[in-house]
């Protein structure tokens, strides 16, 4: 009667296998904030020594 799947057959299972402290959403919030930062000090950092040479 119970047949055991590989793969899990809803979210709720995977969530269940792997818990996150937080949602996907705000994890791809954060990726894009720390990618912005560095952005933002690569130029900073490049654009004073390009002035300077």
């Amino acid at each position: 009667m119970w047949v055991r799947r590989p793969f899990p057959s809803s979210e709720k299972d995977v969530m269940q296998l792997e818990p996150r402290p937080y949602g996907r959403r705000r994890e791809l919030v954060l990726i894009a904030l720390i990618a912005v930062l560095g952005l933002v000090t690569t130029v900073l950092l490049v654009i004073p020594g390009a002035f300077a040479a």
